[in-house]
């Protein structure tokens, strides 16, 4: 009966890990293993979750736990897995710190047993490192995944695959610490252990090279806003190395399907956001989406609707660069959608009003204190704007309606939203000037004195 009911529990592990923010983890144990008997408790449990009745698949459990404590004597191994498996259903219904403390028991519990580097503490260890970057205890996550990532290396080798997760949550923790160097290590580690096992030209090495290329934007951008001498000399390794990756991605694409598959959107779209937060030439970023528009409009598994946002992406492009095509463009991405009853609501989406392309959102802007005029109430600093956009996606005519924030920083803001840029409206077939539009900037205040 205890075998029993124990394997059903076993069977949570493959459905948390596959259904929560576990799911990039090793799955610990084996589905296919279970007894017959164990399926309708599996499934009660599994149920019970699925149904968002957490806190009763954390009570059977635990009652479980409770019924059968003289396992952690007559059968420890059982006991541990069986504690290892309350611990993801804890960290499943984000109650971390229960969740943490009980990895760390089924660790104690089953160290003993097999070892310190047998591969069955390798899922464990891997979700203990994500609960514990969950509750920001990050240099104790650290350690327990590459705790976790030495046991495969030590039993499966040193470019062993099943590290590849392991690898992706030490950057998001490098990211996190702001240790680029040793998130740029990890991420050319990634690579290299997936070209150990495909080859430097295949396909599977898409997703890899996708998210290095992403990776290696983000972090030029990042040195571009810094732009000291040191931060300029990473900048241009950055981005050098993710126009690199863009390139090989391309490549493999072009090699296996041809130069017009729509598998090139994906990384021709990457491309143009690189070349653009690069500062290169306004031409190059252009190039690039204007490829991979084409390959959309060319390909006939595409529908109108992919067509037209292809082409509202390429018009906005033209808006941020000033390129006078912005207009033509998006009326032609508005007369696709307008063709038929069925994709009007889309047209309406675009461009039934202006969207700000821009910055994505208004900026959150700290203030170092509470301003003056906002110090005798309990008001946040904020200030509202009227303003109108053009039918260029430019922005005039800015008028503060109300504030309680100092005249320099009404400045800066009138500054900030004169160079915004939006997706214009389109009425009856003609871009319009849209007047009246409201903002209500949030400050934040750093010190409060």
């Amino acid at each position: 009966m205890i075998r029993t009911q124990f394997s059903a529990l076993l069977f949570l592990v493959a459905w948390t890990f596959a259904h929560t923010a576990h799911a990039d983890v090793l799955e610990y144990y084996d589905a296919h293993e279970f007894p017959q008997a164990a399926a309708a408790h599996a499934s009660t449990v599994d149920s019970l979750i699925a149904n968002g009745s957490v806190a009763d698949a954390i009570r059977i459990s635990d009652a479980f736990l409770a019924d059968n404590a003289e396992l952690l004597q007559s059968d420890p191994l059982l006991y541990g897995r069986l504690t290892a498996n309350m611990a993801v259903i804890l960290s499943h219904a984000t109650e971390y710190e229960r969740a943490s403390e009980a990895f760390d028991k089924a660790r104690a519990v089953i160290e003993p047993q097999v070892g310190p580097f047998d591969p069955r503490l390798v899922s464990i260890m891997t979700a203990q490192g994500l609960t514990l970057m969950r509750l920001n205890r990050l240099p104790e996550a650290e350690q327990e995944l590459l705790h976790a990532q030495h046991i495969l290396h030590r039993n499966r080798g040193v470019y062993t695959l099943d590290q590849l997760p392991i690898v992706e949550q030490l950057v998001r923790i490098d990211r996190r610490q702001g240790n680029t160097p040793r998130a740029d290590k990890h991420q050319l580690f990634r690579l290299r252990v997936s070209e150990q096992a495909w080859g430097e030209d295949s396909e599977e090495l898409l997703p890899i090279l996708k998210s290095l290329a992403t990776h290696f934007t983000y972090q030029g951008r990042i040195a571009t806003l810094a732009m000291d001498g040191s931060e300029s000399t990473y900048r241009t390794i950055a981005f050098r190395r993710a126009l690199t990756f863009y390139r090989r991605a391309i490549s493999i694409v072009e090699s296996q399907y041809g130069p017009n598959d729509l598998r090139l959107v994906e990384p021709l779209r990457g491309l143009s956001r690189m070349r653009l937060a690069q500062l290169a030439r306004h031409s190059r970023a252009e190039h690039a989406l204007e490829r991979a528009v084409a390959i959309i409009e060319n390909d006939p598994s595409t529908d109108l609707t992919d067509r037209a946002d292809a082409l509202a992406e390429l018009g906005d492009l033209y808006t941020l660069t000033s390129d006078d095509r912005s207009a033509n463009t998006y009326l032609r991405a508005w007369h696709l959608l307008t063709q038929s009853p069925e994709t009007a609501n889309r047209a309406n989406e675009l461009f039934g009003t202006p969207t700000r392309i821009h910055p994505k959102v208004p900026p959150v802007i700290i203030l170092p204190r509470k301003p003056d005029v906002a110090q005798d109430t309990n008001a946040e600093p904020f200030a509202n704007a009227e303003y109108t956009v053009t039918a260029s996606g430019r922005v005039t005519n800015v008028e503060f309606v109300d504030n309680n924030v100092a005249s320099s920083q009404l400045r800066e803001l009138r500054t900030s939203l004169n160079s915004s840029r939006f997706r214009p409206r389109i009425v009856n077939g003609e871009l319009v000037d849209t007047d009246k539009l409201f903002l209500h900037q949030i400050y934040r205040v750093a010190e409060l004195r």
